[in-house]
């Protein structure tokens, strides 16, 4: 859905389903609902955190569980704690010279509105699994909200100006993508053994657990209103591993 450029935009689709008026339930972080107008602001991004709890930590205890499964090169958990507060994620990786020798010391890290692959993980398909999962307009160039299906031309946020700091700042990050996890803590550093280790616990710009697409494969849906995957990067940007997200239940 493409949305009209006006002074004021109400955008009624930023995290919700239709109701039985036909409108969208608007449900933000942490669990409070309600319309809100953006605009190019910072202000108005910052109010979709009206529902996070600071300073209460939602770790891993209680919190409904995604798992990337990635094979020989490891593995990616996310954990989106109860309310949608806070989110924690671990990434352990591995054998990453057997992808490409030439892979370099440095990757980024994304989820991913798609997963329309049979496979649960891959090194050569990652381009069909669609833009950054951003529900609230960060509009990074890689944002699902990009291009002539988004919104981020309505809202003059293409993706030149993307703010995110690349490391976290609690001043900045919610100007991040929700999905670009490097923009808002850093990237991943690939040791001396291809492997790579990191944990970030309670981060307060949450993924939401309603959003999680679980879709059949044959059917390519990257609506920038869900996430289904996690994507890794090179430097310069190229996908070079991604897995599909699978809930345990």
């Amino acid at each position: 859905m493409i949305f009209n450029k006006v002074t004021a935009l109400s955008l009624f689709v930023l995290a919700g389903s239709i109701n039985a008026s036909g409108q969208h339930d608007v449900r933000f972080p942490g669990g409070s609902d309600g319309d809100i107008d953006i605009d190019d602001g910072s202000s108005n991004r910052r109010a979709l955190r009206s529902g996070e709890k600071k300073g209460k930590s939602g770790g891993r205890k209680g919190s409904s569980a995604y798992l990337a499964d990635l094979g020989e090169f490891g593995k990616f958990s996310l954990y989106i704690s109860k309310n949608d507060s806070t989110m924690s994620w671990d990434i352990s990786l591995k054998n990453l010279d057997k992808i490409d020798p030439s892979i370099g010391s440095t990757l980024t890290y994304h989820l991913h509105a798609g997963w329309p692959l049979d496979e649960a993980y891959s090194t050569d398909q990652c381009g069909s699994t669609g833009g950054h999962y951003d529900p609230f307009f960060g509009c990074g160039s890689a944002s699902g909200q990009q291009g002539e299906d988004g919104n981020c031309e309505a809202l003059d946020r293409e993706g030149s100006n993307y703010m995110c700091p690349g490391a976290y700042d609690e001043q900045e990050y919610d100007k991040c993508e929700v999905g670009d996890l490097a923009g808002k803590y850093g990237g991943l550093t690939i040791n001396k053994n291809d492997k790579v280790r990191k944990s970030v616990k309670d981060d307060p710009f949450p993924a939401m657990d309603y959003h999680y697409y679980d879709g059949d494969a044959s059917a390519i849906d990257t609506d920038p209103f869900q996430f289904a995957s996690i994507v890794f990067h090179r430097a310069g940007g190229a996908r070079v591993l991604c897995g599909k997200l699978v809930k345990v239940e």
